[in-house]
């Protein structure tokens, strides 16, 4: 991630891709994709070869139903990169130990580490043969706010989305709630593992 897509990251809350990482993002709509074109373009096809048939009742619910699908795809895999914000008035020192921390207790391989960010990377392997799995963590700095994502790692063409949710959401509650436990916030039941504030 160049410094122009972690500027408009920290402007929109929303983590910007590059066009490679996006292809890999949401390659989950191509196959609703070639549904909606191929339900386009039959009655098309069918004008041009002369049989002039009108479009009945099932060619439109088949429509309606695929683009509805291709939509709620298309905003689950946008919801998946919104950016969660945790203020800290801890010094970037104390900040950066407790992400190492978290990342020892995650296993996460913490692989850049600079002003504005830090970029994190997690990998199992599942089945047989062996498919590698991950997650991607991005933690973007801006003044005393601190915007956290974790999302499937777009390294892997794989289909691990389903199997890496709980994963990130785990990434992204354990570090919030480290933070803002050596930040002094104050919360009914403590959720994150004391490991971490040791």
């Amino acid at each position: 991630m160049d410094e122009e897509l972690i500027d408009k990251s920290i402007e929109t809350g929303e983590l910007q891709l590059t066009t490679k990482e996006k292809r890999v993002h949401y390659r989950r709509l191509l196959f609703p994709g070639v549904l909606i074109a191929a339900s386009i373009l039959m009655p098309f096809i069918d004008f041009l070869n002369g049989n002039h048939r009108p479009l009945s009742l099932m060619d439109i619910f088949f429509t309606v139903v695929t683009l509805t699908i291709a939509y709620l795809m298309y905003r689950t895999q946008k919801g998946r990169l919104r950016l969660t914000e945790v203020q800290s008035n801890l010094k970037r020192d104390k900040i950066i130990e407790i992400i190492k921390r978290t990342g020892d207790l995650l296993n996460w391989e913490i692989e850049r580490i600079e002003d504005k960010i830090v970029f994190a990377e997690t990998m199992r392997f599942i089945g047989f043969p062996k498919t590698p799995i991950g997650e991607q963590i991005t933690l973007l700095f801006d003044g005393d706010r601190i915007l956290i994502n974790s999302i499937s790692n777009l390294r892997f063409f794989d289909k691990q989305g389903i199997l890496s949710k709980d994963f990130n959401k785990e990434n992204v509650e354990t570090l919030v709630h480290a933070i803002e436990d050596a930040s002094g916030v104050v919360r009914e039941k403590p959720v994150v593992d004391v490991r971490i504030l040791e």
